[in-house]
C-alpha cells in the first residue's frame, strides 16, 4: 500500500467517526445558548390560565434565559448585561412565587414596573448581543432583534391604555411567533457561518443551579403555607365585667337571651342592651360536609336520592334585642359557633348586609362591634377581628339600586389549637317608619383546604352583593329576618315583631 492510499484510507475512517452536522449543531455552545434564550423568551410570553401554567411556564422560561446568558456572558457587553438582567428577573420571580404562597400581598407596583423595564431591557440585550455577534462573524446585520424591542414596547403601551381590540392582539401574537421563529433561524445561520464561542466558565453546573433554585422555591413555598396562611390575632384572656354590666346581663337572661352567648359578649355590647323589653332568638345548625346520598320518599310520595347529613358543624344564632322608646330600637347579634372541627383553619370572613341598606326603613345608631373567642386548657381567650370595615363595590344584586353595594366585612383566623371556636358581630338600629321588615344578612366564608395557589384569603373571594362559594372557600348564608302581626297592626296599630319562619 502506497503512502497516498494509506492517507486516503485514514481520512475515510476518520470521516466515518466524526459526528454529523446535526450533532455538532446540538452541542455547539452558541447554538445551545441562543436556543435557550429564545425558548425562554417564548415561554415568558405565553399566558395559559389553567393548571398553574401561567406561573410555571414563565418560571421555566426565566431559568432557560438565565442559563443562556450565563454561557455567553463573556462574549460581549450586551450578553453580560443580559445575564445580570436575567438574574434579577429570576430573583423577582422567586420572591413573587413565595409571596403567592402566603396571605400577605406585597406592594407590587414597584415590582411590576421593574419587571416591565427589565423585559424591555432583555429584548435590548438580545438585539445588541446579536448585532455584536453579527459583526464578529462577518455577517450582514439585520433588524430582527430591534423588532422584538418594538413588540414589547407595543404590549406595554396597550396594557397601560387597557386596549381591548381582539384583532390587534391576535395580530401582535402572530407577529411575536413569527419574530421568534425568525430569530431562531438567524441563530442557526450565524452558527452555519462559522461563528463559534467558548462557553463562559462557571463554578456550578446548570443542573446544580436548577436544583438550588428548585430547593429555594420549594422551601419558600412550604414556609409560606406553614407559617403565613393565617391572620395575626390579638388573643387575650377574656376580661371580667363591671357590676353595671352584670345587672344588664341578669336582665337579659330573664328575657331569654342565651346564657352561653351572653357570656361571650364584651362589656360594651352588654351595656348596649340596657332597658331591653324583649329578646328574639333564632338558631340553626349547618353542615359543612358533603353528607351522603340516601334513596327514600319525597314529600310528594315519590322516591329519589336525597342528601343526608349526620354531622352539622356550624351553628348560627341570630338575636334581636328590642328596646322601646320614641323610636323602637333593635340591637342585632349574629353569632357563630363551630360545633365540630371544620377540617382546616386558615382565614375566615363574615360578609354583613345590614338592615339599614333598605332606603328609609331603618337608621343605624351604632358602629359595628364584635370579637372572636376560643377555649384552651379551660381558659377562654378573645380577640378583636383582624379587620372590620365597610366595602363599596359594583353589584348586579337586586338588594342595591344602581348596582352599587355597600357592605361590611369582618376578617379573622381561628387558632388551630383552639376549642369551642366562636364569635359574633353586633350593631344597633332604630325604626324610622313602622311596618317594614327587619332584614339583616350574615354570610360566613370559611376555608376548606390549604391547597390553593396563588393563596387567597376569604375576603379576596367575596363579591359585593353576592354570597357564593369560590375556590377552596365555602359560604354559609344566613339571615336575621323579622316581620310583624299584620292583623294586630291594622286593628290596634301595634307592630309586634317576630322572626319569619
Amino acid at each position: 500500500m502506497t503512502d497516498r492510499e494509506f492517507d486516503l484510507l485514514l481520512e475515510e475512517e476518520l470521516s466515518s467517526l466524526s459526528p454529523n452536522d446535526d450533532l455538532v449543531a446540538e452541542i455547539t455552545p452558541w447554538r445551545r445558548a441562543a436556543n435557550r434564550i429564545l425558548t425562554g423568551t417564548a415561554l415568558c410570553g405565553i399566558t395559559l390560565n389553567f393548571l398553574l401554567l401561567d406561573h410555571i411556564l414563565p418560571a421555566i422560561g426565566l431559568f432557560l434565559i438565565l442559563l443562556g446568558f450565563r454561557s455567553l456572558r463573556q462574549e460581549n457587553g450586551w450578553f453580560r448585561a443580559g445575564y445580570v438582567t436575567a438574574t434579577i428577573r429570576m430573583a423577582i420571580c422567586i420572591v413573587n412565587a413565595i409571596a403567592n404562597a402566603t396571605i400577605w400581598r406585597m406592594d407590587l407596583t414597584w415590582m411590576t414596573a421593574t419587571g416591565v423595564l427589565l423585559t424591555v431591557f432583555h429584548a435590548l440585550c438580545i438585539w445588541g448581543g446579536f448585532r455584536a455577534v453579527q459583526t464578529k462573524a462577518g455577517v450582514e446585520r439585520n433588524s430582527r432583534g430591534f423588532w422584538l424591542v418594538v413588540y414589547y414596547v407595543a404590549i406595554i403601551v396597550l396594557g397601560i391604555t387597557q386596549f381591548r381590540g381582539t384583532l390587534v392582539i391576535l395580530a401582535l401574537l402572530v407577529f411575536y411567533i413569527l419574530l421568534l421563529r425568525s430569530l431562531w433561524k438567524y441563530a442557526a445561520l450565524l452558527d452555519d457561518a462559522g461563528y463559534a464561542v467558548q462557553a463562559s466558565p462557571v463554578r456550578f453546573s446548570d443542573r446544580a443551579v436548577g436544583i438550588a433554585l428548585t430547593v429555594i422555591l420549594t422551601m419558600g413555598i412550604a414556609w409560606g403555607y406553614t407559617f403565613c396562611n393565617q391572620y395575626p390575632m390579638d388573643w387575650t384572656q377574656k376580661e371580667e365585667i363591671s357590676a353595671e354590666a352584670a345587672q344588664v346581663k341578669a336582665d337579659l337572661l330573664e328575657l331569654g337571651f342565651p346564657a352561653d352567648i351572653l357570656a361571650d359578649l364584651a362589656e360594651e355590647d352588654i351595656l348596649s342592651c340596657r332597658d331591653a323589653a324583649k329578646v328574639h332568638v333564632s338558631s340553626q345548625d349547618y353542615p359543612v360536609n358533603d353528607g351522603r346520598k340516601v334513596y327514600g320518599p319525597d314529600k310528594d310520595g315519590s322516591y329519589s336520592y336525597q342528601h343526608v347529613y349526620d354531622v352539622y358543624e356550624l351553628r348560627i344564632v341570630q338575636i334581636a334585642v328590642e328596646i322601646p322608646g320614641d323610636r323602637r330600637e333593635f340591637v342585632l347579634f349574629h353569632h357563630f359557633l363551630w360545633l365540630e372541627e371544620p377540617g382546616f383553619r386558615g382565614t375566615d370572613a363574615i360578609q354583613l348586609w345590614s338592615a339599614h341598606r333598605s332606603d328609609g326603613c331603618w337608621y343605624p345608631t351604632s358602629e359595628y362591634t364584635g370579637r372572636v373567642l376560643h377555649d384552651r386548657n379551660g381558659i377562654t381567650y378573645a380577640s378583636p377581628y383582624h379587620s372590620l370595615r365597610s366595602v363599596t363595590g359594583t353589584s348586579t344584586s337586586v338588594f342595591w339600586e344602581n348596582e352599587v353595594a355597600t357592605e361590611d366585612i369582618a376578617t379573622f383566623s381561628l387558632p388551630r389549637d383552639g376549642e369551642h371556636c366562636r364569635g359574633y358581630i353586633r350593631y344597633s338600629l332604630e325604626e324610622v317608619n313602622p311596618g317594614h321588615i327587619l332584614d339583616s344578612w350574615c354570610n360566613y366564608y370559611y376555608q376548606e383546604s390549604a391547597l390553593q395557589y396563588p393563596v387567597q384569603t376569604a375576603a379576596d373571594v367575596i363579591t359585593p352583593g353576592w354570597a357564593s362559594n369560590a375556590g377552596c372557600y365555602d359560604c354559609i348564608s344566613t339571615a336575621l329576618q323579622m316581620s310583624y302581626d299584620v292583623d294586630k297592626a291594622i286593628e290596634e296599630g301595634v307592630y309586634e315583631y317576630h322572626f319569619l319562619d
